[in-house]
This record gives C-alpha cells, sequence and structure tokens, in this order.
C-alpha cells in the first residue's frame, strides 16, 4: 500500500485556517500594544523612537504596527466578503465590528478626558463647538482632531487621538474590497497585479517625489491621506493576496527565517524598506498559522487590540498631562494599565454584546474566515 509523504511541516496556510487554528487575536493584542509603546517617545517628547532607530528610519514601532493590522485585515475582510450571504450582510457585519467601540471611545472622550484635561472652565468647554465637531468622530471620518482647552502645552499638543486616522483609510479598504468582488477580480492574477502597481507607484513617489510616511502628499475624500492610503493599502491587498491564495502558501519555519534575516542584513540599506514591504506579510501569516504554543490563550479571553488602539492615545496624554515628571518606562506602564483596563470595560460592555448581535442578525455559512471577521 502506498503511503503519502508526511507534508504536515509545510501546511498551507488555507489548511490551517480550515482546522481553525490561528494566533491572529495574539497579533492584534501585540500591534496594539506596539501602537501604544511606540507612541510614548513622542508623547513624552523623547527623541529616538525605538524601532525607527532600530529599523535605520524603515518605520516607527506604531507604523510597523499598523501596517500589520492592514494585512490581517486584508485577509480576513476578503475572507469575510465571499463568504458573505450578501452586501448587506458584509455592510452589517462590518459596521457592527468598527462603530460600536468607536461611538464609545468618542463619548469616553468627550465625557471623561475632555473635562478632566481642559483648561477652559467646565461651562465653557460644554459651549464650545469644538466640543459638538468632536461627536463626528463616531462617524469614522474624523472631522476633529482637538477639544477645547485640552492637551495645549504637552509634548504633542492639542492632538487628542491621533490614532483615529487609520479608521477611514480601513473603511476606503472595506469599500474597495466590495469593488473589486463585484468585478470579479479578487483573484490570485488581478491581485498580484494591484499589490504591484501600489508598490511601484508609493516606489515612485518615495524616490521621485520625496513623499514619506510624514509627508502625507493630500488626501481622499477628505480625510484619507494620499501617501498612506497608497502604503497602507498594498498591505491590506496582500493580506488579500495571501487569502485568495491561501491553499498555496505553505507555513514554514526556514521561510519565516529566511524573512527575519533578510530584513535584518537589509535595514540600514537603501534596499531596506523595500525587503520590509515585500516580506513583512509573509511573516505575520506564518505567525498567525504557525504552532506556537502558548499564543492560543489569547483567543479565549476576547479581543481588547480594538479597544487597546482607540483608547490607548487619549489615555497616555492624559498621563503626560498629570504626571509629566514619569520616566519612560513608567509612563508605558502606567498608561498601558489604564488602556488595557479600559480596553476590557469596552469589549465586554460594547463591542462582545455588538458581535452576538451579529450572529443573530447574520447566520451565515459556518467558514473559519467569516467568523474571524
Amino acid at each position: 500500500m502506498q503511503t503519502s509523504p508526511d507534508t504536515s511541516k509545510y501546511d498551507a496556510i488555507g489548511a490551517s485556517l480550515r482546522s481553525r487554528h490561528n494566533n491572529f487575536d495574539f497579533i492584534r493584542f501585540a500591534a496594539a500594544t506596539l501602537v501604544l509603546v511606540s507612541h510614548s517617545w513622542p508623547l513624552s517628547g523623547t527623541p529616538n523612537e525605538f524601532f525607527a532607530a532600530w529599523s535605520g528610519g524603515v518605520d516607527t514601532g506604531g507604523g510597523l504596527a499598523v501596517c500589520i493590522f492592514f494585512v490581517i485585515s486584508g485577509f480576513l475582510i476578503t475572507g469575510s466578503f465571499q463568504n458573505a450571504r450578501s452586501l448587506g450582510a458584509y455592510a452589517l457585519a462590518r459596521v457592527l465590528r468598527i462603530l460600536p467601540g468607536l461611538v464609545f471611545a468618542v463619548l469616553f472622550t468627550i465625557l471623561v478626558i475632555g473635562p478632566l484635561n481642559t483648561t477652559l472652565p467646565l461651562a465653557e468647554y460644554w459651549r464650545h463647538p469644538l466640543t459638538s465637531a468632536y461627536l463626528l468622530n463616531a462617524t469614522v471620518f474624523q472631522s476633529s482632531a482637538v477639544l477645547p482647552g485640552v492637551f495645549e502645552t504637552l509634548p504633542d499638543p492639542f492632538m487628542v487621538n491621533g490614532s483615529l486616522w487609520t479608521l477611514p483609510v480601513e473603511v476606503f479598504m472595506y469599500a474597495l474590497v466590495v469593488g473589486l468582488g463585484l468585478a470579479r477580480v479578487l483573484t490570485v492574477r488581478w491581485l498580484i497585479a494591484l499589490v504591484a502597481v501600489l508598490f511601484l507607484l508609493r516606489l515612485n513617489l518615495t524616490v521621485h517625489w520625496g513623499w514619506r510616511w510624514e509627508k502625507q502628499g493630500g488626501v481622499l475624500l477628505g480625510s484619507i491621506p494620499l501617501y498612506s492610503t497608497l502604503r497602507l493599502a498594498f498591505f491590506f491587498f496582500m493580506g488579500s493576496l495571501l487569502y485568495v491564495a491561501r491553499d498555496k502558501v505553505p507555513v514554514r519555519w526556514d521561510l519565516a527565517l529566511l524573512c527575519v534575516v533578510a530584513i535584518v542584513a537589509c535595514r540600514y540599506t537603501p534596499a531596506g524598506e523595500t525587503v520590509f514591504f515585500l516580506l513583512l506579510p509573509y511573516l505575520v501569516h506564518f505567525v498567525a498559522f504557525a504552532r506556537i504554543p502558548g499564543l492560543g490563550i489569547f483567543a479565549k479571553h476576547g479581543d481588547v487590540s480594538y479597544g487597546i488602539y482607540i483608547f490607548a492615545f487619549p489615555i497616555q496624554q492624559t498621563v503626560m498631562n498629570h504626571a509629566p515628571g514619569l520616566s519612560l518606562p513608567a509612563f508605558i506602564a502606567v498608561s498601558f494599565a489604564a488602556t488595557l483596563a479600559m480596553a476590557v470595560v469596552s469589549w465586554k460592555l460594547v463591542e462582545q454584546p455588538a458581535l452576538r448581535l451579529k450572529s443573530i442578525l447574520l447566520p451565515r455559512r459556518m467558514t473559519p474566515a467569516s467568523e474571524m471577521a
């Protein structure tokens, strides 16, 4: 009797996806925490953010984390779209995942963060047009980044929640998935062409126009930064590509190690950013689907990563405003503890109930990708 060779160590992403084994909760938690840690440098006025210094200026830790989020999002959202029963179901699922936590964070910022930190009399704070304008941030498309009299003298002055700018980009990607899906081009061939165009366009803008992460180069639709959208779209659709090619992409330790070696070896060279762009998506999904002991525990306690992401910035600003003498490690520790507490509250009281509502309103085919999104 002929037996097939043991190929378990070369299982494809698709096989792990069907087995429902994944470490996405761990990766999202780590990425959200990385955003908080990375922001601690500029928010405390400390120079030489750690990852930017280590990577030779390829990116900050917060920028790396956002890229990781978009790689994961592209993978899961593409799966969600392809497994949704209708466009309405897809759209409602996205609304129930994004908006409840965001509305809670915006209200918390206006009702708690603002009064705790404003230099204005409270009566004037409540009457100020900037206070009511901040409410519109709950629509995802950020309308106001400031609250009256809040954080005026900090190292990053006036900015209340600098993390919210990525949410309209995320929603824009959701819409693009719909467009590509309806055009029937969510295929390996077309997605390879798309990510190649995005990569070359971003590279051209960087080399010939001098655009960088810090120089956004204009906006789309009023609030979506153009250059950063091109950058994040590349990572998002690399995630999409990995989803549609999931049965042909192996989960291999040797490939992952080669990716890490290449990124480290090239970090101070002109090729550093290119290597980082091309190899990061595979590394993210290797960690997501590799059998790594201990990471599965994160799935048992809920996904607090979104809460960490949307609450960290205003809480960090508040800590800096009231305890400016903290050392950098103490600032990180206090900010993380307070942010994690709010993220747990948000998950338990707002986000998890919304997801339960999603499962009631949108019964669907029980595929792992649709469940994870």
